[in-house]
């Protein structure tokens, strides 16, 4: 079973069957969930974003694959941010993320991606994300998929995926029981505690934990209702 969304347009034989583009998708009468894509193309950020920060700098990059970058401060702990301004559009109990990105240097610096409650990753408000993170929980240098459930619970389950400079496809689904961690296509850490209680927003992050600027480029993010 493969893990990550790979969308394929219908057959022109399907299309005259159907007699919608919807329908041609899914069973007729069904619900359509709220489904996201963004590319990271153009000049210029999707106003459905909004972006935070410590005096960072962020933007499209002017290079071949670089998406949209998002560099920290070089004070410690400085982190820059996009997010949905706290519109939550995504079920806690049934959605799903997929983020392309990296990160410049791992050392001291974390990279999120995923939803969360409030634009950012803090204990207190509700998420499900896959990080990278230089820290050892236990190991140093790991991916790992964490759930926060808005009281100050978090769950981290580390993988056994090495957090490096290359871009990933970083996938996150989430149910009422379970939250899986699926990266680059294969389901590594599996999150069963400290599950999210409220609905969500897509969410991109990158932190420095010393006087380092760290650069972080995401070229795709898809977010969708299950």
């Amino acid at each position: 079973m493969s893990y990550l969304s790979n969308p394929i347009m219908p057959s022109g034989a399907q299309l005259q069957m159907a007699q919608s583009i919807i329908e041609a998708r899914q069973p007729l009468g069904s619900t359509i969930n709220q489904h996201f894509v963004e590319w990271f193309s153009g000049d210029a950020l999707d106003s459905i974003w909004t972006e935070r920060g410590d005096g960072g700098s962020k933007g499209m990059s002017d290079s071949v694959n670089g998406g949209y970058f998002m560099t920290t401060g070089t004070t410690a702990l400085n982190e820059e941010s996009i997010h949905f301004n706290n519109i939550r559009h995504y079920s806690h109990t049934g959605s799903a993320f997929i983020a392309v990105g990296k990160i410049s240097s791992i050392s001291q610096a974390i990279i999120y991606q995923g939803m969360s409650g409030s634009g950012d990753f803090v204990l207190t408000t509700d998420t499900y994300h896959i990080k990278g993170d230089s820290a050892a929980e236990p190991t140093a240098n790991r991916y790992s998929m964490v759930t926060n459930d808005n009281a100050g619970g978090q769950n981290i389950v580390q993988s056994t995926k090495v957090y490096d400079t290359n871009f990933h496809i970083m996938k996150g689904q989430i149910n009422s029981t379970t939250a899986r961690g699926i990266m680059d296509g294969v389901l590594e850490a599996i999150s069963t505690s400290q599950l999210p209680t409220a609905k969500m927003e897509p969410t991109l992050q990158v932190l420095t934990r010393n006087t380092s600027a760290k650069t972080s480029n995401f070229t795709y993010f898809e977010a969708y209702n299950t």
